[in-house]
């Protein structure tokens, strides 16, 4: 029997198992010794061997992002126009999104991870491994060994572990994080120089006669024109509809969707103005070029210049002449009057008024002379309550009369004004920005204080030469209070004494916001900030290139189980049985 055993060896070794070829053929030789493609093999290392191409390429994908979040800000906006900031839907989709990607490139790597080391446990069992040095590291692979098993066997444990980490590092890597953007902004103040609204009296100015002009101690005089249309005084009118008589508290005016708060009033129209409008000036405005490039991740713009420090206008009432041979009402001094002739001599009603510039530039009197209708309205706007009342329960024909007097006194401060993009109109009514100023500042650039005070002084002149039966009659006589129309504190500037004096202060200070953007005043560039909050993936440091590792410990690991995956390890055997034989002579 031992003989027929070692005779039946022999007929396999040397019949039933082929020499190599001399052609070193790795593929399949045929009968004929002929090298040809095993397609069966060739099938087999091919899915086995993308599957892992696909785990490294996923991971190397995922540490390429992971990388660029880090180097280049890879910014977006969310949809809901709150700063950029995103929704909760969008916040959820963004987290879901991350979650599901890495939890599919970490399920994919362990189950890649967890073939290469059962190939590679197949492999050490072939070279003559004992399965009790191989069971402890299969059930390792398979996630099913004990605590003890998975200590002892840390190469395993340690490579699912790097691989779950992937999800983490993935999702903290390019989580979203709201970053601010600083950037440079434009607007302009006037020139300190000589335009065809004002300035000192030059040729410039055709020797254009005016009697708004301050004497200046040189002997020349500064004049002012606030009839020209082109000139910032003209504009006052169209905006006296912007004045806020509801909540003066919350904000004094509302202009070009801009409510300027207390403090900020008498800022220049170019420092919150998209567009300007008609007449259309040559200036490039600056905000526009921030809308057009940040959208709605622009938060605010920052800059400094020059407001009215307070209400330039202290009024009181003064006494009045009536003539009624001529029918002319008149008030004032010599110093400064101003008289009127009214046409109807049975029920006169009518105004009379005048500015005075006196003393330095943005120094002026204002007289007003009322009778009749009028004289009701200027005592309401005054506040004089007691008048009105003792107009209205006498019986006496007497005709009314009501004179005030007022004193100007523009005073300009530098103050940060702050530009917010709001979010909603929350106090503001339909205005979506609200201006408010800070602290005192300064400014390098020389601009034109005396256009600045001369305009403020001269603002109320059109308000004014309509009456009372205009807009001025509207905005001042505006009350909550329903047992009667007048006005009463809170008021937009914190020096007003009456209706009167705010809403004349407040026509001052538009007609300031119109210096630089529809008059013909030269301008100079000053330089402003501008902050937009964007969503940036990734923290944007560079200690946050520590997310990258796990997924590039991935690539490591699967390209190194690979090639000892790929080990060519002869097959050996050791049976006394013929089945067993002759079995192993029909696998070679």
């Amino acid at each position: 029997m031992a003989d027929t055993s070692s005779r039946l060896l022999q007929n396999h070794i040397t019949h039933g198992r082929k020499e190599p070829s001399a052609t070193n053929c790795i593929l399949h030789e045929d009968d004929s010794g002929r090298c040809t493609v095993n397609k069966e093999v060739i099938k087999k290392i091919s899915l086995n061997d993308i599957s892992v191409g696909l785990a490294v390429l996923a991971n190397v994908s995922m540490f390429t992002v992971l990388v660029v979040a880090v180097f280049v800000p890879i910014r977006f906006s969310g949809s809901t126009g709150n700063h950029g900031s995103l929704s909760t839907v969008e916040k959820t989709i963004y987290v879901t999104v991350l979650t599901t990607l890495g939890t599919m490139c970490r399920a994919f790597t362990l189950s890649r991870l967890r073939q290469l080391w059962l190939r590679i446990f197949d492999l050490e069992l072939n070279r003559g491994s004992s399965l009790l040095q191989i069971d402890p590291r299969w059930r390792t692979a398979l996630d099913i060994g004990t605590v003890q098993e998975c200590l002892g066997q840390w190469r395993v444990s340690a490579s699912f572990a790097i691989s779950i980490l992937t999800v983490t590092a993935f999702v903290t890597g390019l989580s979203y994080n709201q970053i601010e953007e600083t950037t440079t902004f434009s607007y302009y103040l006037p020139e300190d120089s000589t335009s065809g609204c004002m300035g000192v009296d030059a040729s410039s100015l055709n020797g254009r006669y005016s009697d708004m002009l301050w004497q200046l101690p040189n002997g020349s005089e500064y004049k002012v024109f606030p009839y020209l249309d082109f000139c910032p005084t003209s504009q006052t009118m169209l905006l006296m509809g912007g004045i806020n008589t509801k909540d003066p508290q919350n904000y004094g005016y509302g202009d070009l969707g801009v409510a300027v708060q207390s403090g900020a009033q008498g800022a220049p129209g170019s420092f919150y103005a998209p567009s300007f409008p008609t007449p259309v000036s040559a200036l490039r405005i600056g905000l526009n070029d921030l809308i057009m490039r940040h959208g709605t991740a622009l938060v605010s713009v920052h800059g400094c210049s020059p407001t009215l420090l307070h209400n330039p206008f202290s009024c009181r009432t003064t006494d009045v002449e009536f003539d009624p041979s001529t029918l002319s009402i008149e008030v004032g001094d010599q110093n400064c009057s101003a008289n009127r002739t009214v046409n109807d001599n049975k029920s006169p009603n009518g105004h009379a008024y005048k500015i005075c510039p006196i003393g330095e530039i943005g120094e002026a009197t204002l007289v007003m002379a009322h009778i009749g209708v009028d004289a009701v309205y200027a005592a309401k706007a005054m506040g004089d309550l007691e008048q009105v009342k003792a107009w209205n329960t006498s019986d006496d024909e007497k005709l009314k009369l009501y004179g005030i007097r007022c004193d100007i006194h523009v005073s300009i401060q530098l103050r940060e004004l702050t530009l917010t993009m709001a979010d909603g109109a929350r106090n503001t009514g339909a205005l979506t920005r609200t201006l408010n100023a800070g602290n005192e500042c300064s400014i390098p650039a020389r601009f034109g204080l005396n256009q600045i005070k001369a305009t403020a002084a001269i603002g109320a002149f059109h308000i004014l030469y309509a009456g009372w039966m205009k807009d001025l009659r509207m905005v001042v006589l505006s009350s909550n209070s329903t047992e009667h129309n007048i006005r009463s504190k809170p008021y937009s500037f914190k020096n007003s004494q009456s209706a009167l004096e705010d809403v004349l202060g407040l026509a001052s200070a538009l007609s300031l916001s119109r210096l630089t953007l529809d008059s013909r005043a030269p301008s100079v560039e000053v330089r402003g900030s501008a902050i937009a909050l964007y969503n940036r993936v990734g923290p944007g440091e560079y200690w946050a290139v520590i997310f990258a590792l796990p997924p590039l410990i991935n690539v490591v690991l699967l390209l190194f189980l690979w090639r000892l995956s790929r080990s060519k390890t002869p097959i050996s055997s050791i049976t006394s049985s013929l089945n067993s034989l002759e079995q192993f002579g029909k696998m070679a």
